[in-house]
């Protein structure tokens, strides 16, 4: 089970990255950060903790999308796509345990 905070977290950081995209009229990332933010909120609708399966799911979901967002804006913005590599890596860690 996650601290309580984690998921408010990573939350926070992928709507930091949502307001980067608008701000820079990317609006196809800006549109996959949210999709990110709503699977949390679905997975933790009625504040149950979820279950360990859901949890490793949602995390590796996150590092994937994240990972695909990165080769987007690759050619044009590598520092950014250095930073969602970066927060791909550690939603996979926390898929892990």
């Amino acid at each position: 089970v996650d601290p309580p905070g984690v998921l408010t977290q990573v939350t926070e950081t992928l709507r930091v990255e949502l307001n980067e995209c608008l701000y820079r009229h990317d609006y196809a990332t800006a549109a996959q950060f949210q999709n990110c933010i709503m699977a949390i909120l679905d997975a933790t609708q009625g504040g149950v903790p979820i279950a360990v399966e859901v949890r490793s799911s949602l995390f590796n979901g996150l590092g994937s999308s994240l990972e695909s967002m990165a080769n987007r804006v690759r050619r044009n913005l590598p520092a950014v796509a250095a930073r969602y590599d970066d927060l791909s890596g550690q939603m996979r860690n926390m898929a892990q345990g």
